[in-house]
């Protein structure tokens, strides 16, 4: 991933590369979520991404 930003007049440019391995995935436990937290959820609006 390469970025570039401005900050208080500096600009950063930064590369990364990164390597994962997943492992178990399919060994993980059903995560339950509480009835009153998805009752009192909020639609959040995703940021168009920068191209």
């Amino acid at each position: 991933m390469d970025m570039s930003m401005n900050a208080e007049g500096n600009e950063l440019q930064t590369s990364q590369t990164m390597n994962m391995v997943y492992s178990n995935f399919n060994k993980v436990e059903p995560i339950q979520v509480p009835e009153e937290v998805i009752n009192s959820a909020q639609e959040m609006p995703m940021p168009e991404a920068a191209q």
